[in-house]
């Protein structure tokens, strides 16, 4: 599932300025690194899970498909932070090789866990309520060099392109029964990396042409528009931020 596909155009911040919508997501992010609090951070992802189905009109089904990618490999690493192999842990031994799950490590692997899916969740709600050229233009106005903006435009398009290409051919190779026999699927896997590979050249060269044709320097060129705001819109992320961290202290202090 890409984000382009859940994307609403007309989510409940579509109006808002950049300068407001970095409220809803720039304190949070930041108090979802800094808190070891695993009460506070199931707080950050219950939220912002709500918040993007409610502001951003993703739908439930849709977020779980998205989260599944992130899931597994945060998962995985919980794990590999929670195996301990001293032997007063030990659940069995491989060849002398006790292998098994500390407390303290236990610990730390949730604690990730954790964090790193209110992160995720922060991340993914930001993604739901900004299309891609919006964070360029925000990105434009914190002064990050014109290089990295490119770059990061760039990698989303190629990725993008790449997905689509790799999905049409994917569908092309099937409807000839490309996968039915094992011995056919190496075959059909290599020519399938093969033709996708040059099929992405041979679209990169495209996009050059057309911006060669259309005389472009290769500079970005950001307009933005005055929006009018209401009392409302300002004063709900404040009451969010402000809510978030009053939380933090407080289970920062009790625990």
């Amino acid at each position: 599932m890409i984000l382009q596909d859940i994307y609403h155009y007309d989510h409940k911040l579509n109006a808002l300025p950049h300068s407001v919508w970095a409220l809803y997501v720039v304190p949070a992010f930041v108090l979802a690194l800094l808190s070891h609090s695993l009460v506070f951070n199931g707080i950050l992802i219950v939220l912002y899970i709500v918040l993007s189905i409610k502001l951003a009109r993703a739908r439930a089904i849709q977020l779980f498909r998205l989260y599944k990618i992130p899931l597994l490999f945060i998962f995985m690493g919980s794990l590999t932070v929670a195996v301990s192999f001293q032997s007063s842990d030990s659940l069995f031994s491989v060849k002398g090789l006790s292998i098994g799950f500390g407390k303290e490590n236990l610990m730390l692997a949730v604690e990730t866990l954790f964090r790193s899916l209110a992160v995720i969740s922060i991340v993914f709600f930001a993604l739901l309520t900004r299309t891609i050229s919006e964070i360029a233009e925000i990105m434009h106005a914190c002064y990050v060099p014109n290089i990295i903006i490119e770059l990061f435009i760039l990698t989303y398009k190629f990725i993008s392109n790449l997905g689509d290409i790799i999905t049409r051919m994917i569908i092309a190779q099937k409807s000839r029964l490309a996968y039915t026999r094992r011995g056919n699927k190496f075959h059909s896997l290599t020519n399938l990396f093969s033709a996708v590979f040059r099929r992405s050249v041979a679209k990169s060269m495209q996009l050059d042409m057309v911006m060669q044709a259309r005389m472009g320097s290769g500079n970005f060129y950001f307009v933005s528009r005055r929006k009018l705001l209401k009392n409302r819109q300002v004063l709900e992320p404040l009451l969010l931020s402000s809510g978030l961290l009053m939380c933090f202290i407080i289970f920062q202090i009790y625990g």
